[in-house]
């Protein structure tokens, strides 16, 4: 445990160490900082259903770093702080989670590194993410590979695949202790530019989770939605539209050596309609803004009930070019 904590620290430490990277060496990327309403990507499992899932805010800081000394190699990190966070299930009366409910704030940490290679019809990469979450007090790392290839009528096929594990303590003697949380993503897209200034797309995105627990069995969940946007350029002001509809599934298996489903826990609906804009205030300064609508509809079967989740979206930034 005590070199867990020793490695949070070491992260902890990068992340402002990153904001100042630019200014002891010839890097190029960006750095971005925002205030988010109600977050456009919070993954539902973190989200009970009522009013108290509504008004979640969001701090973050992000940057993306390269060097022309380098070519194709990247790095970057990310930093975030939730208020008005909860991430547990007590309130759909399960109650042998409730030494798994977080509450007030969440803090996350990550760092990444990677690299790309370039083809004339597109590129590939690859990455790899450290982080901790202190929801969860472990450390967790994420391989990912993604890539684009073009053709020539003006269509590309995009995606990314990844996985994402996360070892971390409960309470001890409980359900919670000693677990084990594994998700892995894939998501394939298609796009069109219509022209230089303007052109839609459309993605698929598939999560599965696991949740190991000491009793039992396991805590599993499988989210699927599909995105369509169109994005344009009225000179320097970059806008988009996207619509995003999908389902989420939750169940437990009935002991931790078996992958048999035992209880449907929720079957959840998820709507977004979402605008952005990206604006330029200097020649190195851009505000970003996204404003939106959520509408989830959440089906708790084991507690009998169906609410719905309905909130604006509203997200405010800034990003430095470097």
């Amino acid at each position: 445990m005590n070199l867990m904590k020793k490695i949070r620290s070491v992260l902890a430490a990068l992340v402002p160490l990153a904001l100042v990277a630019p200014a002891m060496a010839d890097i190029g990327g960006n750095v971005s900082a925002r205030y988010i309403v109600n977050d456009i990507d919070k993954i539902s499992r973190d989200q009970p259903a009522g009013d108290d899932a509504v008004n979640k805010t969001k701090m973050e800081t992000f940057g993306f770093f390269s060097n022309t000394d380098y070519p194709g190699w990247f790095g970057g990190f990310y930093a975030a702080h939730e208020v008005n966070y909860r991430q547990g299930l007590e309130n759909v009366g399960l109650n042998q989670f409730r030494n798994n409910i977080v509450e007030s704030e969440n803090k996350d940490q990550e760092i990444y590194f990677g690299k790309t290679y370039f083809a004339d019809f597109g590129e590939l990469s690859a990455e790899l993410m450290l982080g901790n979450e202190s929801s969860r007090d472990g450390l967790k790392y994420r391989p990912k590979i993604s890539g684009r290839y073009e053709f020539a009528n003006g269509f590309s096929l995009n995606g990314y695949g990844m996985i994402l594990i996360q070892n971390y303590d409960g309470p001890s003697q409980s359900v919670a202790a000693d677990r084990e949380y594994l998700e892995t993503e894939v998501q394939p897209g298609i796009g069109y530019k219509i022209n230089e200034d303007m052109g839609a797309f459309a993605n698929f995105r598939m999560r599965n989770r696991t949740q190991q627990r000491a009793l039992y069995g396991a805590l599993k969940e499988s989210e699927q939605t599909f995105e369509l946007g169109l994005w344009k350029n009225f000179g320097e002001l970059q806008t988009s539209v996207r619509v995003r509809s999908g389902t989420f599934e939750m169940w437990d298996t009935l002991s931790t050596q078996t992958n048999v489903r035992n209880n449907t826990i929720r079957n959840d609906k998820i709507y977004r309609l979402v605008g952005s804009i990206s604006m330029p205030l200097t020649n190195k300064l851009r505000a970003l803004v996204d404003v939106g609508y959520l509408w989830e509809q959440y089906d708790v079967i084991r507690a009998g009930a169906v609410t719905e989740l309905k909130a604006p979206i509203l997200a405010l930034g800034l990003r430095y070019e470097l």
